[in-house]
């Protein structure tokens, strides 16, 4: 949707946030303008929904999309509700004795609690016959601090991981990127942006390796084309002539792992 006017117009003054009426409520609409030339909705992860729009992109254009897509953006705010207090109810993944999953690895967590700690701490990483066990101290309840610690091991180990894969298919599909970030992310996968400049979530080291490499090749083609058009899917399947079944297994397994 290209919803820019013309060059010589003024930028124009927007409100920061458009209330949207629904039967359920009212869903607050953020509005930022950027330097992108479509505009696009988001709803986040936290149910924050933003539209962002070009520079110059009259205030009446801005309403006009948002009333276009209403349907879509209740209908997936409302997803995005219920997916966060399924979180809230889920159980916390990190346990004593349980096997976290690492690629094509599994990671068996050890847990100490200590009455009196207030900031849990990683004590030992041990690799033996193949497996890999974390050994941690923390203090009772303390899932949140815990749940820090594994990230933080994640992101710092898989960090290598992430970069090789990422040589090793942009000299086969003729790109280079300035460098690489593995954070946490709240609602992608990853990104890609005009700087050359590619970030991960860390989420994606739990996923069979061919779910990683089909995120690293999709943000790689972006390199070539900065949208989502026939000729940037063409770029995938150059490489990843599978890449439906891989796209599909995400779409189907995401809520799998967005617990950790």
């Amino acid at each position: 949707m290209n919803m820019h006017s013309g060059r010589g117009e003024k930028k124009t003054m927007l409100p920061e946030v458009y209330e949207l009426e629904c039967p359920a409520g009212t869903i607050p609409i953020h509005i930022q303008a950027s330097q992108r030339k479509t505009i696009g909705i988001q709803i986040r992860a936290d149910q924050r929904v933003e539209i962002r729009v070009p520079y110059r992109t009259a205030y009446h254009e801005v309403i006009s999309v948002i009333q276009e897509k209403a349907d879509w953006i209740v209908s997936h705010y409302e997803r995005a509700v219920c997916e966060a207090q399924e979180r809230k109810s889920a159980p916390c993944p990190y346990q004593d004795r349980t096997w976290l999953p690492c690629g094509d690895e599994k990671v068996f967590l050890r847990i100490r609690y200590e009455e009196g700690r207030t900031r849990a701490q990683l004590q030992s990483v041990r690799e033996k016959d193949g497996r890999i066990t974390l050994a941690v101290t923390a203090g009772p309840g303390d899932g949140a601090g815990i749940r820090s610690l594994i990230s933080q091991w994640y992101r710092h180990a898989g960090a290598r991981k992430i970069a090789a894969r990422a040589h090793a298919y942009a000299g086969q599909m003729g790109v280079s990127f300035r460098k690489i970030t593995v954070k946490e992310q709240k609602t992608c996968w990853g990104s890609c942006s005009g700087k050359q400049n590619l970030n991960f979530n860390w989420k994606l080291l739990l996923m069979p390796m061919p779910i990683l490499d089909y995120v690293v090749v999709h943000e790689l083609a972006h390199l070539k084309q900065m949208n989502h058009s026939e000729q940037f899917w063409k770029e995938v399947e150059a490489v990843l002539p599978d890449y439906h079944e891989r796209r599909r297994f995400l779409r189907e397994h995401e809520k799998e792992y967005a617990v950790y």
